[in-house]
């Protein structure tokens, strides 16, 4: 699903990080699947499951409303995506590189060691980074709203211990043609009381028997309307992070340093 970039007693600390329109409607509505979920080949626990992370994370007409959303990927780039827009700003951290990119329409802008980009072939070439650097960035983050999404399978993989010693409940995820690398496994690691996932482990393929990786969810806050983790164990922070209801494009067209402050 996605190309990896490589760098539990679950304590749930709630609080509010940004401000939130009073204009919002909470609404219990179905997990309705994406298309192309495979339904049929996805058993109904592991479906239930799916629906029930979903819920403990805010649900889906939350999510749905979710707007605009800023998070910081393991200190090396941080990212501000317009949800509905479809745009994203990637600002690096570890090298003077800005991409700005419509993902709708794959254009943009890219800038890199002050210069921007005018040359057609190496301004795709970024944006199409730009795009995969997304993909992998922001599952790190919101994989627990997406589990139903297009070309995912699920399957209930019974009762495991997780990395603290928790029995949880295991969903193992794959994915028929999709995302950068669509032979990519998961196994996720659900509390049962919470619903929240406390642990995920990442196949290169679905072949494998070991992971390459198995990395905590820790860290849960109340962001906007939703629950967001920020934190995969062993200084893997997604931190600053935040929900906003309203940010200005110029965030998304101009290559300006952006006050945080003034967002909302």
């Amino acid at each position: 699903m996605l190309k990896i970039i490589l760098p539990l007693a679950l304590a749930i600390t709630i609080f509010a990080a940004c401000s939130t329109s009073n204009k919002f409607v909470y609404k219990d509505i179905p997990n309705t699947p994406m298309p192309g979920f495979d339904l049929q080949g996805s058993d109904t626990q592991a479906i239930a499951l799916a629906d029930s992370v979903m819920k403990a994370v805010g649900g889906r007409n939350q999510w749905d409303m979710t707007h605009y959303l800023r998070w910081t990927f393991l200190g090396k780039r941080s990212l501000t995506w317009d949800k509905w827009g479809e745009k994203v700003r990637i600002d690096f951290l570890d090298k003077d590189l800005r991409i700005l990119l419509n993902m709708h329409d794959m254009t943009g802008s890219v800038r890199k060691q002050g210069v921007v980009f005018t040359e057609p072939d190496s301004l795709k070439k970024y944006l199409q980074m730009g795009k995969e650097v997304w993909i992998n960035d922001s599952y790190w983050v919101f994989m627990p709203f997406k589990l139903k999404d297009s070309g995912v399978t699920l399957k209930y993989e019974g009762e495991k211990d997780n990395l603290v010693g928790a029995k949880c409940q295991v969903v193992r995820m794959t994915f028929k043609g999709v995302g950068v690398t669509p032979n990519n496994k998961y196994l996720i690691w659900i509390n049962p009381s919470s619903h929240l996932i406390t642990q995920w482990a990442y196949f290169p393929k679905a072949t494998d028997e070991k992971p390459m990786f198995q990395l905590p969810w820790q860290d849960y806050r109340a962001m906007g309307h939703i629950m967001l983790s920020g934190n995969r164990g062993e200084g893997k922070s997604m931190a600053p992070m935040g929900v906003y209801t309203a940010v200005p494009d110029s965030v998304f067209t101009s290559f300006k340093e952006i006050d945080w402050t003034k967002m909302k």
